[in-house]
């Protein structure tokens, strides 16, 4: 996944007040979280280097439902879905990482784009319904 820091500014303005946090891990690289914006500001300076990988999704969305700043504030997930464990390899943990979204109510979306419209539609009055990548719900049963 890749992220812009005017994608940053556009997930701001588009969810004022709200955390934007990024994350990633590489086969054999370290795993990283940063928090990239904060209650209306956004950090300064280049964005982090990513490394490309899916090493941390989990840990990066639980440090997400974490900071939740209320019960019913919206978590967005900007994710391909292809997940799996720090150092894992081809260790896929979908199932894992399924669950835990469907239990924080967590509404995913495939690019940062997506998750834009989502999040003013919400600005708009939209309620919050959280959304599953159909290949979860395949793999949870739900499909």
């Amino acid at each position: 996944m890749d992220l812009s820091k005017d994608q940053v500014k556009d997930i701001m303005l588009s969810a004022p007040g709200c955390t934007v946090i990024a994350g990633s891990c590489g086969w054999r690289a370290e795993e990283n979280t940063y928090v990239l914006a904060d209650k209306g500001k956004i950090f300064s300076g280049d964005l982090p280097y990513f490394h490309s990988g899916n090493g941390n999704d989990l840990r990066a969305i639980e440090y997400a439902v974490s900071r939740k700043q209320n019960i019913n504030a919206p978590i967005v997930w900007v994710t391909d879905g292809m997940v799996y464990r720090p150092n894992g390899g081809s260790v896929y943990d979908q199932k894992e990482c399924a669950h835990y979204a469907r239990k924080h109510r967590v509404h995913m979306e495939h690019t940062p784009e997506d998750a834009i419209e989502y999040l003013k539609g919400l600005q708009r009055g939209q309620a919050h319904k959280p959304k599953m990548l159909d290949r979860w719900k395949e793999l949870l049963g739900q499909a």
